[in-house]
């Protein structure tokens, strides 16, 4: 019976853990279909920041009436594709972010004659490919990564901490845009 005890423990502990965890999750998709529902109270902001993809982006900063973020989208454009983002936050503090990735069969400006002329396809929307990831975060840290076919990406995978560095870099980009562009 001793022997079986540390096992027993571990079990036990796991199994909170994994609890806990879920817990976690499900109070993130209600607090996403809080922020849903309320979209069309908050008010919004546009900003623009250079550099973030070949054909330009959008990002709309979304707050509720005590000036706290809740949603940003932010749209970027390229010749071979775009990009959606939308980051969900509680407090002013990241809980989720839900990225597609649309990949075009060829740059969206070939048209029929100039496909030809190049010996190419024409741009098809019916062929481009979208690809889904889905980030969850507690306390400021990234947590779970659901990959396009909603595989979990190891938290020991290289992949996982940058990407939690690549989304938090960006944020701070976009608050240093806000904050630049606000009036004193």
């Amino acid at each position: 019976m001793q022997k079986d005890f540390p096992i027993f423990f571990l079990l036990l502990l796991v199994s909170s853990l994994f609890g806990q965890e879920n817990q976690i999750i499900q109070d993130i998709r209600k607090e996403y279909d809080d922020i849903k529902n309320i979209l069309t109270d908050l008010s919004k902001d546009s900003v623009v920041i250079d550099g973030l993809s070949t054909e330009g982006s959008q990002i709309n900063i979304y707050k509720d009436k005590n000036s706290s973020t809740r949603l940003i989208f932010a749209d970027h454009f390229g010749e071979m594709g775009k990009k959606h983002e939308e980051y969900y936050f509680k407090n002013d503090t990241l809980i989720f972010k839900f990225s597609e990735l649309q990949q075009y069969n060829v740059p969206f400006f070939m048209t029929g004659q100039t496909a030809e002329e190049l010996g190419s396809e024409p741009y098809d929307p019916d062929k481009t490919k979208i690809f889904e990831d889905r980030f969850y975060f507690f306390n400021k840290k990234l947590f779970r990564w659901l990959d396009d076919n909603k595989n979990e990406i190891s938290k020991q995978d290289k992949r996982f901490k940058e990407k939690e560095k690549e989304i938090f870099d960006f944020l701070k980009r976009i608050n240093e845009k806000v904050n630049q562009t606000e009036p004193q």
